[in-house]
């Protein structure tokens, strides 16, 4: 070892113990049948210093795995010289020629295995301070770390197996890493890499690998429950969970949907969800602040928006676009942040996994920070099957969980009902579940309106809605003033109406109050009641008078 280049090798020791000399094989290549002796000392010399033709193959290899060719890149790793790290072997590098074994297993994380954000750097400090691993290097691919594992040493394949079932279960509880199945081989190559930061601990200890072996079915429950017990447990009033930052409001402060959260938009079948859809997801795109979302505000992000639509067709799905984009936003381009998927011609087993898999793709780059489901019961075939019903809620829910996210679920109201109900048990446990229920009614003036019933955090009554309606100059729906007054004023001439046509009919001559609510009654089979009230709301209105004699006569 004195050869090594001790000042780029970082180790634990600066005593060498003779650990350095323990006894292992080398072969030139993986198809190589002809293992010389070797040492761990030596081998880590060649990942610290490799020669010239092993450090051009490497170089290569990690340049090829940068442009996206790992698997092209493998031809090349397997022309590589290597060495069985398990131990010394007679002639080939097969289980059957273990001669013996150097108390290591390799430990092989690949690239592959770690999670789309994984900080490589931080998980190779982590294993830099594990007691257990004698050296830590970057594998040959450039992405991914190996190392070797002290264990006792084995007398047979089936030991080391045992052991490596050991190192694996550590390695999952200690440092939440999946490792590579394929080291259980004993004889597996563990091919030279390029790594002059290379680390080396010979003062590692053996793992216990019977306090590490895996554990039975009974026990792996046991452990299971235990470590829900431990999430579920209320961690006491000095440790507070992280805030929920807000992702959707209204324009008068009041939060509509926070991270990790689920949304509902209701609303009878055309009564203007879509509409509000178009302006949350402008909003949440990043739309100017004098441009029209409905009185939809959200905070500037970093964050993807995902939108998913289960009901519209092509040409349909092309239009809420270009009015998201074009008219609402006001871009001339599609915005980097915003994704939209039309499921409708999936199958429905394909939807959710496509989901699933969409989502994981997009937050290798960045965070989801809304979703919206344009058909939230177009994930399942029966809204009124209770248990997949409430096993849909439970999985979106989740999603807004895993991902920290807002998910926005636009559901229709059954119809013919007055009481806002949605569809099926999948309504109605999306309502127990939902942070806020924004609900949309439309009235006969082709107005919608948008309040919330309720609000988690909040109230927005009805008798602060947000208006809006279709504007053909704007080619979308646009927010407009309080039509209270106008339907009041226009029920009430109408109303007017109604009474000046019944009084028309019945009161053709004076006559006296009591035979006038007669009249009435008999006139619209009316209770007596009901009768009075029209006649007095007719005095009201001034349609009719009372003359001198107390006869009541239409008004000249």
């Amino acid at each position: 070892m004195e050869n090594l280049p001790q000042s780029e090798i970082r180790s634990r020791t600066d005593n060498v113990p003779p650990h350095t000399d323990t006894d292992i094989s080398f072969f030139a290549s993986k198809e190589s049948k002809d293992g010389k002796p070797f040492t761990i000392g030596e081998f880590l010399q060649k990942i610290s210093d490799p020669a010239p033709d092993v450090a051009e193959k490497i170089q290569r290899i990690r340049g090829m795995v940068r442009a996206g060719k790992k698997k092209q890149s493998k031809k090349i790793k397997d022309t590589l010289p290597g060495v069985t790290l398990s131990g010394t072997f007679f002639g080939n590098h097969s289980k059957d020629a273990l001669e013996e074994h150097s108390g290591l297993v390799q430990i092989d994380i690949d690239g592959d295995d770690l999670p789309p954000d994984a900080d490589l750097s931080a998980i190779r400090e982590t294993l830099e301070a594990d007691p257990h691993l004698p050296c830590v290097f970057l594998s040959p691919s450039g992405d991914g770390l190996k190392a070797a594992c002290r264990v006792p040493a084995c007398d047979t394949a089936e030991e080391h197996e045992a052991a490596w079932f050991a190192c694996e279960r550590y390695f999952k509880e200690a440092h939440g890493l999946k490792i590579d199945a394929a080291t259980k081989d004993v004889s597996r190559i563990c091919f030279f890499s390029h790594d002059p930061a290379l680390f080396i601990n010979w003062q590692a200890e053996e793992l216990d690998v019977d306090a590490w072996k895996p554990l039975t079915t009974d026990e792996k429950e046991a452990r299971r429950l235990y470590d829900l017990m431990e999430k579920s447990h209320f961690k006491g009033i000095g440790t507070p969970p992280p805030e929920a930052a807000p992702v959707l409001s209204n324009d008068r402060g009041d939060i509509l949907g926070e991270e990790g959260n689920l949304v509902c938009l209701q609303g009878p079948v055309k009564s203007g969800k879509t509409a509000l859809l178009s302006a949350c997801v402008a909003a949440l795109v990043g739309a100017p602040e004098d441009a029209d979302t409905l009185s939809m505000v959200a905070p500037p992000h970093d964050g993807a928006i995902l939108h998913f639509d289960c009901e519209q067709g092509e040409r349909n799905h092309y239009r809420l676009m270009d009015t998201i984009i074009r008219k609402r936003c006001r871009l001339k381009t599609d915005p980097p942040n915003l994704h939209s998927f039309n499921l409708l011609d999936r199958e429905l087993a394909d939807r959710w996994p496509l989901v699933e898999h969409i989502a994981e793709t997009v937050t290798r780059s960045s965070p989801l920070r809304c979703v919206f489901f344009d058909g939230g019961a177009d994930f399942l075939a029966s809204l009124n099957d209770e248990v997949s019903a409430f096993e849909m809620v439970d999985r979106q829910f989740k999603f807004a969980r895993k991902y920290r996210c807002l998910v926005v679920i636009v559901l229709h109201e059954n119809p013919g009902t007055e009481n806002g109900k949605t569809r099926g048990h999948y309504g109605s446990q999306l309502h127990r579940k939902c942070q806020a229920s924004l609900v949309v009614e439309k009235g006969a003036d082709d107005i919608s309106s948008v309040y919330g019933s309720p609000l988690r955090d909040g109230c927005w009554p009805k008798s602060e809605a947000t208006h809006f309606l279709y504007d053909l100059d704007a080619g979308m729906h646009v927010e407009c003033k309080d039509p209270t007054e106008e339907r009041k004023a226009r029920k009430d001439t109408a109303k007017a109406g109604e009474l000046k046509e019944l009084a028309a009919r019945v009161l053709a001559h004076p006559m006296r109050y009591g035979e006038l609510v007669t009249k009435i009654e008999q006139q619209g089979n009316l209770a007596t009641r009901t009768a009075k009230e029209r006649v007095k709301m007719m005095r009201e209105g001034n349609i009719i008078e009372e003359n001198e004699d107390g006869t009541l006569q239409i008004k000249s």
